[in-house]
């Protein structure tokens, strides 16, 4: 399995607690907001845990991330 950065972990387990306290995953801007990163710096980060299989876009669908590999359990 890839191992993931500090700061792709962070990302991975927000995307996760955000989506299960919300019902929704959120966005690239509340992303960027939240960890005071540029929208350029969470779309990295975003395709690197896509490359890496933990996550992967879904099709046609705004805010749709499924989680492939969940780094919380």
């Amino acid at each position: 399995m890839n191992k993931l950065s500090d700061k792709q972990a962070e990302t991975l387990r927000y995307i996760i607690t955000f989506s299960r306290e919300n019902d929704y995953q959120p966005s690239y801007r509340e992303m960027a907001d939240h960890f005071e990163v540029s929208l350029n710096a969470i779309s990295d980060r975003i395709k690197t845990l896509i490359k890496k299989g933990y996550i992967e876009r879904a099709k046609n669908t705004a805010r749709r991330l499924k989680i492939l590999k969940n780094t919380m359990q």
